[in-house]
């Protein structure tokens, strides 16, 4: 839905701002019948900065290109005053520990048909001192039901967002330098939860398309025991890698089918006209498609961030790996978080920081559980 090249369609004191152009599959997306909502899934976003002496201040706008989604002058700046003015008194508060405390609001704007999910903070500038700030993420009030399952995804996005923000403004005393770094990030976000919102599962669950649907489906009866008894160890967060999208897909489905309506909604299928996506922490399950000369490979600091451990199933070698359990993993999580903080405050004296996180590392698993044997002899015998 967004472009990664964005241009700035003008310079407007005392905030600068940014255009993000639809893209030209617009009129596909409008065409589809599966229930995916028309338009972008966000409009625009706002960086807003508490002045002491003009009030809010609009330091960036990331707005639509297109006049059909664009959000309206009066909007934003409704927005900009509404997000911050509540925040008058809290400037000391929030200032003890800059870029430390993010609190989010979310403000339902039925007058401007706008959901915006607002994320309040501070950073300490070096000509100004500490400042109360707000990152916003404005969408279509008819997307609220398509966000509200996706808002801890997004809420753990925007605090790694605002603390590399706030990282930027205590290195940078001009608020223009800091914009020249940080305005692609905003696009590059919204991109991302388009593409997972278009491609989540949003339909009743239902046997069809899974490995349920039909006797054939479940030849390989020991793998498939193996791919769910590892997907309930790890919390039912799995990543499915192999050649074919719809072979992805249908075990997708089929893990998918163990979570609950909201945890469905965190979930991401491969879509056949783009299958050249990443992997994104804290997704539920998704899928990703490996070339056939080369097998995928999953930053290990990516897999750190997740909140939830993983499984990795492989469909065209018929292996099923897995992270360090729960209470493991959230341990090798906070010390990396901790890591890229320090790292991103104090660039200079952490440079011996590793990046690569320690004990965060797939290990082949043969677990087959005897509760799961049962449950899939329950289902060929019904085929």
């Amino acid at each position: 839905m967004f472009s990664s090249k964005d241009s700035f369609s003008g310079m407007r004191s005392p905030h600068r701002c940014v255009s993000l152009p639809i893209k030209a599959r617009l009129s596909e997306v409008e065409k589809r019948s599966d229930g995916t909502p028309e338009g972008p899934f966000f409009t625009a976003a706002l960086l807003s900065m508490w002045d002491n002496i003009v009030g809010p201040r609009i330091q960036c706008e990331w707005n639509m290109f297109d006049t059909a989604w664009q959000v309206k002058a009066e909007t934003v700046e409704y927005v900009a005053n509404h997000t911050l003015n509540g925040e008058i008194c809290r400037t000391e508060e929030l200032a003890a520990a800059p870029g430390q405390i993010v609190e989010n609001k979310l403000y339902v704007l039925s007058d401007h048909q706008v959901l915006v999910s607002a994320f309040i903070f501070s950073c300490f500038q070096a000509t100004q001192g500490p400042c109360v700030f707000s990152l916003c993420l404005l969408l279509p009030l008819q997307n609220k039901s398509g966000y509200l399952p996706l808002h801890k995804l997004c809420e753990q996005r925007m605090k790694e967002c605002v603390d590399r923000l706030s990282a930027l403004y205590q290195q940078h005393s001009d608020h223009r330098d800091v914009l020249d770094q940080f305005v692609d990030e905003m696009p590059a976000f919204m991109k991302l939860m388009d593409g997972i919102h278009r491609m989540t599962l949003r339909e009743r669950p239902t046997t069809e398309g899974t490995a349920f649907h039909s006797s054939e489906s479940l030849q390989d009866m020991d793998f498939l025991r193996r791919c769910i008894t590892s997907h309930l160890q790890t919390c039912c967060s799995s990543i499915v890698v192999g050649k074919s999208a719809a072979e992805v897909n249908k075990i997708l489905k089929t893990l998918a089918l163990f979570l609950s309506p909201h945890e469905r909604q965190c979930c991401r299928l491969v879509d056949s006209d783009n299958p050249d996506v990443t992997y994104e922490p804290d997704l539920y399950v998704q899928g990703l498609v490996q070339d056939a000369s080369a097998n995928l490979q999953i930053p290990e600091q990516d897999i750190a961030r997740s909140r939830l451990p993983s499984s990795l199933i492989d469909l065209d070698h018929l292996t099923v790996k897995q992270t360090n359990q729960m209470h493991k993993h959230d341990v090798v999580r906070q010390e990396y978080l901790e890591m890229q903080h320090m790292k991103l405050q104090r660039p200079n004296e952490h440079q011996d920081v590793p990046n690569q996180p320690t004990m965060c590392r797939f290990h082949a698993t043969s677990d087959r559980s005897e509760l799961v044997q049962t449950f899939l002899q329950e289902v060929s015998c019904g085929q």
